[in-house]
């Protein structure tokens, strides 16, 4: 499996998983970056849903991590999740190494 399949696959997992947090599931957005060995996957949520994504103590967000990085790592692919603040654009997530 490639990159682009990986991401295609992790995207519709990370879809799947996050519609059954989200207040407002039609709201989120996932899109990815690829590159021969990582991946760098984008979550989109609406204001009011952040919390619920992210979780007590960023237990929701750092579970979704570490599932993509497992199914990343049995392709040997590095994968990254990050959340984007809609009003702003910045991201919030761990500092990644560009590679």
């Amino acid at each position: 499996m490639n990159t682009q399949e990986l991401g295609t696959y992790l995207s519709g997992l990370i879809e799947y998983v996050i519609s059954g947090l989200l207040d407002h599931p039609e709201r989120a957005e996932v899109s990815f970056i690829h590159s021969v060995q990582a991946l760098v996957f984008d979550l989109r949520a609406a204001p009011e849903d952040r919390g619920r994504l992210i979780g007590t103590q960023g237990r929701n967000i750092e579970a979704l991590r570490t599932l993509c990085m497992s199914v990343g790592a049995r392709y040997r692919i590095r994968v990254h999740v990050k959340l984007v603040e809609e009003e702003k654009g910045e991201k919030v997530g761990p500092i990644i190494n560009p590679l």
